[in-house]
């Protein structure tokens, strides 16, 4: 930069050496356009690097983003991959069926001993076994589906 700086400075030396008085005051009265002539390229290439550097900034911004959103990305992909190892389609049927003989098919077997004990009777032994029976065909066949359409 301060050879080109030292360059110029001999430049205008150099022409100042050959102006006539009045072109001498004339650039006296308006340096600042007497010296733009002479760093005009620089200034254009200034702008332009400057431009090129905003550009790269830019781009920089827009690396880190994307780079960010593959993360995030990646991240919500492992969190699917846990999730699907722990709430697989197989695993939900199995424990819905385990639900319904907990809640339906095991009463319903353990309805005999209640009527052998004497705590209820033959009629409440047959509303309750028809009842505990519908819902556990009914939700067995839930899952059948389930199992049809996943």
């Amino acid at each position: 930069m301060e050879q080109i700086l030292s360059q110029k400075i001999e430049m205008i030396k150099n022409d100042m050496k050959t102006k006539k008085l009045e072109e001498l005051l004339e650039i006296n009265d308006h340096v600042e356009n007497y010296v733009d002539n002479y760093v005009k390229q620089e200034q254009l290439e200034i702008e332009k690097i400057q431009k090129e550097i905003d550009n790269q900034v830019e781009i920089n911004k827009l690396k880190l983003a994307i780079e960010k959103k593959q993360k995030d990305v990646q991240n919500l992909l492992e969190e699917k991959r846990k999730l699907e190892k722990e709430f697989s389609k197989d695993k939900i049927i199995n424990q819905l069926k385990q639900e319904i003989e907990e809640k339906y098919n095991k009463p319903k077997h353990l309805l005999i001993n209640e009527l052998k004990n004497g705590n209820i009777n033959f009629e409440q032994y047959i509303q309750k076994f028809k009842e505990y029976g519908m819902k556990y065909n009914y939700y067995s066949l839930i899952i059948e589906e389930l199992k049809n359409k996943l």
